[in-house]
């Protein structure tokens, strides 16, 4: 009996281990797909064409988006599909675009400084300083509470600052200077000034013209009539202040 019970108990290990062999075999790789050598290539070629394609696709894209962004012979580079916004516009086309004149109208107050590379013409209010690398015409109604620096100035209304100008410059008749003045070429004068004048070159003083203030300059020519209250030099280099001057005392012309 104790033999019995023994090869009994011997005997069940052999069973338990018979009825978990199928349970390791209940997914066999026979069902996911043939594990063969053909089997992987054939799935490797088929993910490698989709892979190309995909690439092949997206190349092109990013192709088509780079001819739109930039298309040769046109000016403002913006393509047809090409979001932008106003202020991209406005700078894309400041950069193909040559400055041609600004105008300040009548009855337009600029509260600040101006600059400006193209000619300027002003005919109403600046409050601030006044930069143009080019010629500025200030017109009968024109009023600047700055400085001014320029190319060339022609002056027919009221400036409140000093007026240096690097090449000619013209006072008209109606026109009032009410601070220093520099001028690099040749100055006509013919409105009023309050403050002194030094001119490189010559000075044309017109018989309309009321100077308060002294004159510095290369050569001065003063017209029968001209009043100006203050001394008058000439000098070879008049910026500088040269030796040699030659101080005199002008007094008004009498009236006729």
């Amino acid at each position: 009996m104790r033999s019995s019970s023994s090869e009994r108990g011997k005997g069940e290990p052999q069973r338990r281990s018979k009825s978990k062999e199928p349970r390791t075999e209940i997914v066999p790789l026979a069902e996911d797909g043939p594990d063969t050598y053909e089997a992987l290539a054939e799935a490797t070629s088929k993910s490698s064409l989709l892979d190309r394609f995909n690439t092949a696709f997206h190349e092109a894209l990013q192709n088509r988006r780079g001819a739109n962004r930039r298309r040769p012979g046109s000016a403002s580079g913006i393509g047809a599909g090409e979001h932008v916004t106003a202020d991209d516009l406005a700078i894309r086309r400041a950069q193909y675009v040559t400055p041609r004149k600004m105008t300040i109208p009548e009855g337009v107050i600029v509260d600040g400084s101006l600059s400006s590379p193209a000619e300027t013409e002003i005919d109403g209010r600046i409050q601030g300083d006044v930069f143009v690398e080019a010629p500025l015409a200030l017109g009968a109604n024109a009023l600047v509470s700055g400085k001014i620096q320029a190319a060339k100035c022609e002056v027919k209304g009221l400036v409140e600052g000093k007026v240096e100008c690097s090449g000619d410059l013209v006072l008209s008749e109606s026109g009032r200077l009410k601070a220093d003045v520099l001028a690099g070429k040749s100055f006509t004068a013919a409105g009023r000034i309050d403050g002194d004048v030094i001119c490189g070159g010559v000075l044309h003083v017109c018989s309309t013209a009321q100077i308060t203030g002294d004159i510095r300059a290369k050569q001065i020519v003063i017209e029968e009539g001209a009043q100006v209250n203050g001394r008058c030099s000439m000098s070879s280099n008049p910026q500088q202040g040269a030796a040699s001057e030659t101080p005199m005392d002008s007094k008004p012309s009498e009236e006729q």
